[in-house]
């Protein structure tokens, strides 16, 4: 319930589930289960060039929440981030993952050309190692600069891990009874400025899916 105004938001949950529960994610994923959802201690939010600083609290009471809720905020407010991630950032791919990503790709490719499947997205690991610890809500206000027509989200796992990143698809979202799914497909090469067939093919089938 909310105690004071309440801003038309998502949540206050906000978390996620794995793309396939039954495979293997390595270690890296420990923290983080099948799915994992949070209710946050503060959150900030904006509508309409309004700006809303939120707190949330599991205690009944509403005495006993304001009162919580209150420290909360007061702490939130002051909080300042201080720190950087550093200059040298060196990424890199173990050598028997990428051949073993060379071997899936060159199957992928088989199957199209045998019609067997029409698309497939494939992903892979890069691992990087960076000179310090990283700030994550520097991080976060780094992918906020850059990309701002994205989702930026942060998630932070029950091993001390952290899932970042910036999307600019919107999966699902529910209005009333209205569904609306943003999703993009189709990779341009570096130099090509326009899609062409094998792009607005691409796109085609997460169209047809969407409508599933």
């Amino acid at each position: 319930e909310w105690i004071g105004e309440a801003p038309d938001v998502p949540g206050p949950w906000f978390g996620g589930l794995a793309f396939d529960a039954e495979r293997d994610r390595g270690p890296e994923w420990a923290g983080f289960g099948d799915a994992r959802w949070l209710l946050p201690r503060v959150a900030i939010a904006e509508r309409s060039g309004r700006h809303f600083l939120l707190a949330f609290t599991r205690q009944a009471e509403e005495s006993a929440a304001r009162r919580e809720l209150d420290s909360v905020l007061e702490t939130a407010g002051a909080r300042r981030v201080e720190g950087d991630v550093g200059e040298t950032t060196r990424f890199f791919a173990p050598r028997q993952e990428r051949d073993g990503w060379d071997a899936l790709l060159e199957q992928a490719l088989e199957r199209i050309r045998s019609g067997a499947i029409q698309k497939v997205v494939l992903a892979r690991r890069m691992r990087a190692v960076i000179p310090r610890a990283v700030q994550v809500e520097r991080l976060v206000d780094s992918l906020a600069a850059r990309h701002p027509s994205c989702a930026i989200f942060a998630i932070a796992g029950a091993d001390g891990g952290w899932f970042v990143g910036a999307t600019p698809e919107t999966l699902l979202r529910l209005e009333g009874s209205t569904v609306s799914v943003d999703a993009l497909a189709g990779t341009l090469a570096v130099d090509q400025l326009a899609p062409g067939d094998k792009e607005l093919r691409e796109h085609a089938f997460v169209v047809e899916a969407a409508k599933c």
